[in-house]
Protein backbone atom coordinates (compact mmCIF):
# COMPACT_ATOMS: atom_id res chain seq x y z
CA UNK A 1 0.00 0.00 0.00
CA UNK A 2 1.48 3.03 -1.08
CA UNK A 3 0.26 6.56 0.91
CA UNK A 4 0.97 10.00 -0.99
CA UNK A 5 0.31 12.84 1.23
CA UNK A 6 -1.31 16.39 -1.07
CA UNK A 7 -0.96 19.96 1.07
CA UNK A 8 -3.50 21.95 -0.78
CA UNK A 9 -2.90 25.77 -0.49
CA UNK A 10 -7.06 26.39 -0.13
CA UNK A 11 -8.23 24.22 2.60
CA UNK A 12 -11.83 24.95 1.54
CA UNK A 13 -11.39 22.97 -1.75
CA UNK A 14 -9.92 19.75 -0.24
CA UNK A 15 -13.35 17.90 -1.08
CA UNK A 16 -13.69 19.03 -4.89
CA UNK A 17 -9.63 18.02 -5.04
CA UNK A 18 -10.56 14.58 -3.65
CA UNK A 19 -13.27 13.95 -5.65
CA UNK A 20 -11.52 15.07 -8.70
CA UNK A 21 -8.69 12.40 -7.79
CA UNK A 22 -11.26 9.31 -7.45
CA UNK A 23 -12.94 10.09 -10.99
CA UNK A 24 -9.66 10.49 -12.69
CA UNK A 25 -8.14 7.82 -10.78
CA UNK A 26 -10.98 5.00 -10.00
CA UNK A 27 -8.57 2.58 -8.05
CA UNK A 28 -7.29 5.04 -5.88
CA UNK A 29 -8.76 5.89 -2.33
CA UNK A 30 -8.75 10.01 -1.56
CA UNK A 31 -9.07 10.66 2.08
CA UNK A 32 -8.97 13.72 4.07
CA UNK A 33 -5.80 13.61 6.28
CA UNK A 34 -8.68 13.96 9.26
CA UNK A 35 -10.27 10.76 8.02
CA UNK A 36 -6.96 8.64 7.11
CA UNK A 37 -6.30 7.56 10.55
CA UNK A 38 -9.89 6.41 11.56
CA UNK A 39 -9.39 4.13 8.44
CA UNK A 40 -6.24 2.51 9.43
CA UNK A 41 -6.51 -1.13 10.78
CA UNK A 42 -3.89 -0.54 13.36
CA UNK A 43 -5.23 2.52 14.54
CA UNK A 44 -8.56 1.42 15.35
CA UNK A 45 -7.42 -1.89 16.93
CA UNK A 46 -4.94 0.19 19.27
CA UNK A 47 -8.09 2.86 20.19
CA UNK A 48 -10.17 -0.36 21.19
CA UNK A 49 -7.28 -1.93 22.87
CA UNK A 50 -7.04 1.63 25.06
CA UNK A 51 -11.00 1.15 25.82
CA UNK A 52 -10.65 -2.40 27.16
CA UNK A 53 -7.60 -1.70 28.62
CA UNK A 54 -9.50 1.25 30.64
CA UNK A 55 -12.85 -0.64 31.13
CA UNK A 56 -10.44 -3.50 32.90
CA UNK A 57 -8.67 -0.23 35.26
CA UNK A 58 -12.41 0.66 36.13
CA UNK A 59 -13.52 -2.88 36.94
CA UNK A 60 -10.05 -3.49 38.82
CA UNK A 61 -10.30 -0.24 40.80
CA UNK A 62 -13.90 -1.17 41.51
CA UNK A 63 -13.33 -4.27 42.90
CA UNK A 64 -10.18 -3.13 45.09
CA UNK A 65 -12.71 -0.76 46.44
CA UNK A 66 -15.22 -3.16 47.55
CA UNK A 67 -12.45 -5.25 49.06
CA UNK A 68 -11.11 -2.12 51.02
CA UNK A 69 -14.49 -1.37 52.82
CA UNK A 70 -15.45 -5.39 53.11
CA UNK A 71 -12.21 -5.90 54.75
CA UNK A 72 -12.56 -2.30 56.57
CA UNK A 73 -16.53 -3.51 58.05
CA UNK A 74 -15.08 -7.15 59.37
CA UNK A 75 -12.19 -6.11 61.14
CA UNK A 76 -14.14 -3.50 62.79
CA UNK A 77 -17.31 -5.75 63.50
CA UNK A 78 -16.57 -5.90 67.06
CA UNK A 79 -15.75 -2.28 67.22
CA UNK A 80 -19.38 -1.27 65.47
CA UNK A 81 -21.27 -3.89 66.98
CA UNK A 82 -23.11 -1.71 69.60
CA UNK A 83 -23.50 1.31 67.04
CA UNK A 84 -26.90 2.13 65.25
CA UNK A 85 -27.13 1.08 61.50
CA UNK A 86 -27.19 4.86 60.41
CA UNK A 87 -23.76 5.72 62.26
CA UNK A 88 -22.81 2.45 60.38
CA UNK A 89 -23.74 3.44 57.16
CA UNK A 90 -22.33 6.90 57.81
CA UNK A 91 -18.89 5.99 58.75
CA UNK A 92 -18.98 3.39 56.18
CA UNK A 93 -19.50 5.64 53.25
CA UNK A 94 -17.81 8.29 54.82
CA UNK A 95 -14.20 6.31 54.64
CA UNK A 96 -15.75 5.14 50.87
CA UNK A 97 -15.91 8.93 49.79
CA UNK A 98 -12.54 9.82 51.03
CA UNK A 99 -10.79 6.66 49.67
CA UNK A 100 -12.27 7.78 46.60
CA UNK A 101 -11.47 11.15 46.35
CA UNK A 102 -7.81 10.46 47.79
CA UNK A 103 -7.02 8.01 44.85
CA UNK A 104 -8.76 10.15 42.35
CA UNK A 105 -6.20 12.81 43.63
CA UNK A 106 -3.33 10.52 43.63
CA UNK A 107 -4.84 9.56 40.27
CA UNK A 108 -4.99 13.11 38.42
CA UNK A 109 -1.52 14.39 39.86
CA UNK A 110 0.21 10.88 38.57
CA UNK A 111 -1.50 11.67 35.04
CA UNK A 112 -0.68 14.89 34.91
CA UNK A 113 3.36 14.07 35.74
CA UNK A 114 3.56 11.32 32.97
CA UNK A 115 1.45 13.68 30.41
CA UNK A 116 4.13 16.39 31.27
CA UNK A 117 7.11 14.01 31.36
CA UNK A 118 6.09 12.47 27.88
CA UNK A 119 5.02 15.42 25.82
CA UNK A 120 8.73 16.76 26.39
CA UNK A 121 9.98 17.35 22.87
CA UNK A 122 12.67 14.35 22.51
CA UNK A 123 16.43 15.32 22.60
CA UNK A 124 18.40 14.72 19.46
CA UNK A 125 21.47 12.12 20.11
CA UNK A 126 23.89 12.23 17.64
CA UNK A 127 26.99 9.91 18.83
CA UNK A 128 29.13 10.74 16.21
Amino acid sequence: MNTYAIKLEEVDQAESVRQRIERRFPDLLAVASANFADQQLGVQFIRSFAWALSLLAVVIGGVGMMNTMLMSVFERTREIGGWRRGRVLAMILSESLLLSLLGGLAGVVVGLVAVKALGRPARHFDPF
